[in-house]
């Protein structure tokens, strides 16, 4: 054990420390937006029934156990965020040979994200369960399917295949576009395998036949040929499918979120792209015919999404929306460049992952140009997968320029993540004691019968939802025993909030507004 620790003492601290971050933050989860609507379900067998919007049983389960038990959520939150990055870190890690540096760019997940996948995901209870364990069970396949890559045998037996069988049947069963994802990936390994290894192991097929039945049993809800319909019943889920209507979608709301709000990640690409080149053929008389052009595309690309994210994005002009639909032409001339570039400058089993990793941003993406609505957390796994392709060539320039570990790196790299995970732990214990104040001081007001009611508003919105100030509080979006409720309806209910705030008049303030009222 001893010597367990002392051999993989770096890789023991990282995970140490994203261990007491995601504690940190599953103490100050706050329920918020649809974990209210969770919280209102009596008993789990709602949600095969009365309660049933869709066909994410798996997860919509584990969401019901969270909004009903903070032990069991802060539980669940925990392990669902550390199998995460701990597959997340071993795909990365099999890329180089300094195993603590995969740990170090998962930090990075955290560093680059925009921060609406902080309240959209990572600090929502409705959304950590859909969308990270969904991808954990998908990494854990990819891991599995690794030396597929690289033309060699991965583990076979019966055990695998169950183990895999189970893995596709639940990852099925957690969010749509994954599930679409989890299907073409598992045809996808059974046609590599059969055309460079003329064969196919038994856990390829228990996910591929998991999946499958997964899927299956998913879009049986009726759910889904009522929204295929005139729209569900809440009236705001449904399937475009006329050609304006979708490219009017490409255009207004996948575009914009697609690729371009990740410039520090561009920046890498670039950064690696062009060094990789030059070390390549700066001396070869042989250079790729459009290696150079591919090489300045990646870095005007970078040039772009940076001025978009800190300056202005281009407006759109016209009718036609000519701006936006030179965005997707240069967006997809990005891709292609990417490719190519991927293509002549990495061989075999690298080269494989990073074109795998670049289309799977496409796949997860391309299921919402026919859904409405969009929102940023569907744009989750396309950053997860835009991360997997960057750092797989910075993995790549560590490789090739054969960087050695420099002294004290491994302490500069821990230290640089303790302040990540310190600098958002105090956003998340921040709105917790906020949202613990309001409803606190929300209580006093009525108890002395104020006509005025103070409501506190979070103070870091972009990082947890908001309930009384994020959503419209006037739309009666969910139904209970046949009666619409609001948002803040069975926010008051669950708080133990008095129903009679709501026929006061309400007035928004901060905590500075707060903390100098009660100083007086």
């Amino acid at each position: 054990m001893v010597k367990f620790i002392s051999k993989h003492r770096s890789e023991l601290i990282f995970v140490l420390l994203f261990f007491i971050y995601f504690t940190i933050q599953a103490i100050c989860l706050v329920y918020t937006s649809d974990d209210i609507r969770w919280i209102a379900v009596p008993d789990v067998t709602g949600l095969f029934g009365e309660f049933r919007e869709n066909g994410r049983y798996f997860t919509n389960i584990l969401t019901w156990v969270c909004a009903h038990s903070v032990i069991l959520r802060d539980v669940i939150y925990v392990a669902s965020m550390m199998c995460f990055t701990v597959t997340f870190a071993k795909l990365t890690k099999q890329d180089h040979s300094f195993t603590w540096i995969a740990f170090l760019l998962t930090v990075l997940i955290f560093f680059f994200s925009p921060r609406p996948f902080f309240a959209h995901v990572f600090n929502w209870v409705s959304g950590f369960t859909n969308y990270i364990i969904s991808l954990a069970l998908l990494f854990s396949y990819f891991i599995y399917c690794s030396p597929i890559f690289a033309k060699k045998e991965p583990r076979g037996g019966v055990l695998w295949g169950l183990v895999f069988l189970i893995v596709g049947f639940l990852g099925a069963l957690c969010v749509e576009n994954i599930t679409i994802y989890n299907a073409v990936f598992g045809v996808f390994i059974i046609l590599f395998s059969l055309i460079t290894r003329k064969k196919i192991t038994t856990a390829n097929a228990a996910f591929l036949m998991g999946t499958v039945i997964g899927a299956a049993v998913m879009f049986s809800a009726g759910n889904y040929a009522e929204i295929a319909g005139e729209g569900d019943s809440l009236g705001f889920r449904s399937f475009e499918f006329a050609v304006d209507d979708i490219m009017a979608k490409i255009y207004l709301e996948i575009i914009p979120f697609y690729s371009r709000p990740f410039y520090y990640l561009h920046l890498l690409i670039s950064l690696s792209v062009s060094a990789l080149y030059i070390r390549k053929f700066r001396n070869s008389d042989k250079k790729p015919k459009y290696g150079a052009l591919c090489t300045g595309i990646i870095i005007f690309y970078f040039i772009f999404t940076f001025f978009c994210n800190n300056a202005n994005e281009v407006q759109i002009m016209s009718n036609a929306y000519k701006s936006r639909a030179l965005e997707v032409a240069f967006t997809f001339i990005y891709i292609l460049a990417l490719i190519y570039m991927c293509y002549v400058l990495m061989e075999g089993e690298r080269r494989a992952k990073a074109i795998v990793y670049i289309i799977s941003t496409l796949i997860v993406t391309g299921p919402f140009i026919v859904i409405n609505p969009i929102t940023r957390r569907c744009f989750f796994a396309d950053y997860i997968f835009w991360c997997l392709f960057t750092f797989r060539l910075v993995a790549e320039v560590i490789t090739v320029f054969g960087i050695t570990e420099p002294k004290n790196l491994r302490r500069a790299a821990a230290l640089f993540s303790c302040g990540v995970f310190c600098w958002l732990s105090y956003y998340h214990i921040a709105n917790k004691y906020v949202d613990v104040l309001r409803v606190k001081y929300i209580k006093e007001q009525l108890d002395t019968n104020q006509r005025h009611i103070d409501f506190i508003k979070l103070p870091y919105p972009n990082t947890t939802f908001d309930v009384l100030g994020d959503i419209d509080t006037e739309l009666d979006l969910i139904e209970i025993d046949g009666v619409r409720h609001r948002f803040d309806e069975l926010y008051y209910e669950q708080n133990g909030i008095d129903q009679s705030v709501r026929d006061r008049v309400r007035v928004e303030i901060n905590m500075i507004d707060y903390n100098t009222s009660h100083d007086e």
